[in-house]
């Protein structure tokens, strides 16, 4: 595994104040000055989290993008360190994938809280991951397999079930499930997701798993955990491009 946090900072004093405070809080912290250097260093460890500078939205998303389809860093969380006067742009890269953005300067309790939320997420995620299932999505080859039983799934329906699996328990209206599983380019309306919500449960239904998405009555929807003594888990995290 390596250490638990890489720090990607050039500002010295900022390096130092980062590295004083999440080792005081018992945390292993790796850094390098540049993006060039640490991804040599990242060849060799799988930081669990990754604080990575604001530069500008076009390389930052190339590297949230690299970072997510590199086998040592595709389960890392990251959280993006940005100048307060740029934080505004910053958020940005929320919706690239980052896992969230911190403004510079802020105070060590808020940068250990925020780690300990992010390394907590990944902790939950990763035990979530190791139990055993009926339902697997393999997200390298985009293949759903239900009790070791290929199913086909749209593009559409796959990204939907996708993020489901990877929030279960959790309910989600309409609105955010449209925000999250369907492109931004894409005009799509409510009636959309309870179209591709009922064509899911036609799927996973000869398999005895269609209750598998909740409706919530008055809200949306929540995927459960699966059937008693299972759990519902994706096997890979690796995603590449879904074409429409």
């Amino acid at each position: 595994m390596g250490a638990e946090i890489f720090l990607i900072q050039e500002d010295a004093t900022l390096s130092e104040m980062v590295l004083e405070s999440l080792r005081t809080a018992g945390y292993s912290v790796e850094e390098d000055t540049s993006l060039e250097e640490a991804w040599q260093s990242l060849k060799n460890t799988s930081p669990t989290v990754i604080l990575l500078p604001w530069t500008s939205e076009s390389e930052v998303k190339a590297t949230l993008s690299a970072l997510s389809t590199t086998a040592k860093t595709v389960a890392s969380r990251v959280i993006v360190l940005a100048p307060k006067i740029h934080i505004k742009d910053a958020f940005i890269s929320l919706e690239h994938g980052a896992d969230d953005c911190l403004a510079i300067p802020f105070v060590t309790e808020e940068l250990v809280g925020r780690v300990n939320v992010s390394i907590r997420r990944a902790r939950q995620k990763a035990s979530a991951d190791e139990n055993a299932s009926g339902v697997v999505l393999d997200r390298t080859s985009h293949r759903l397999f239900v009790d070791d039983e290929y199913v086909e799934l749209s593009p559409t329906e796959f990204r939907l079930m996708a993020f489901f699996i990877e929030n279960p328990g959790r309910m989600f209206s309409r609105e955010e499930l449209l925000s999250n599983a369907w492109p931004s380019t894409i005009n799509a309306s409510r009636r959309t997701v309870d179209v591709h919500v009922r064509r899911l449960r036609g799927n996973l239904d000869p398999y005895g798993y269609a209750h598998l998405i909740e409706t919530v009555r008055g809200f949306g929807y929540r995927f459960s955990r699966g059937k008693p003594g299972g759990q519902v888990r994706p096997i890979s995290r690796e995603v590449d491009p879904i074409a429409l």
